[in-house]
């Protein structure tokens, strides 16, 4: 249940992190109304986003949303980094010749974003999976790793806390190698 969620959580803070940096890019407006909120998210530590979370939603989804709020800046502003690093005369040749949009976005935007995406997608794996075991264990969520180490701690079971431990260690580990797996078949795809 805790790498389903957490991988929920994750993925969405990919995509939403992505889509919104996109449109910050794109739009100044935007960027300035999003900004802030992002400045804020970072700021708040996790023990206060989880306790704020069980009160909006059911422990169920804690590690979802915890991993997701934790993930979404990292992938916000690497994407934008990786945005406003394109290159400029590319993109000027690409408005010359009248490329169309999407084939911008495809052969020049992507390959420019794409180490950024996966730089953060790679730190953002670790991050998800602390943070989202961490809201679990304070959310006491049953049938979890969190709900686990709690259990762990309660009886003071070192040996159940360092086997949970090696557990994250390893699922966060074939978690990270099975996106740049995946990414990297993407990427290969895109360049046929």
């Amino acid at each position: 249940m805790s790498l389903q969620r957490i991988l929920r959580g994750f993925l969405l803070a990919l995509v939403v992190g992505v889509i919104v940096a996109a449109l910050s890019a794109q739009f100044s407006v935007f960027k300035k109304l999003v900004a802030p909120a992002i400045n804020v998210i970072n700021a708040v530590p996790i023990a206060s986003f989880t306790l704020l979370a069980l009160m909006a939603f059911h422990s169920s989804q804690l590690a979802v949303f915890i991993a997701f709020i934790t993930v979404m800046p990292i992938v916000f502003y690497n994407t934008i980094k990786g945005i406003e690093n394109t290159d400029k005369k590319l993109l000027q040749m690409a408005t010359l010749f009248d490329v169309p949009q999407y084939k911008k976005i495809f052969y020049i935007y992507f390959k420019t974003v794409a180490p950024y995406v996966v730089s953060a997608a790679t730190v953002g794996i670790g991050f998800a999976w602390k943070s989202g075991i961490a809201a679990e264990l304070i959310g006491v969520v049953r049938g979890t790793i969190g709900a686990n180490l709690h259990t762990a701690r309660i009886f003071l079971n070192t040996a159940d806390l360092y086997a949970w431990t090696i557990a994250i260690v390893l699922l966060s580990y074939l978690m990270e190698r099975a996106f740049r797996f995946f990414f990297s078949k993407v990427v290969t795809w895109k360049s046929l």
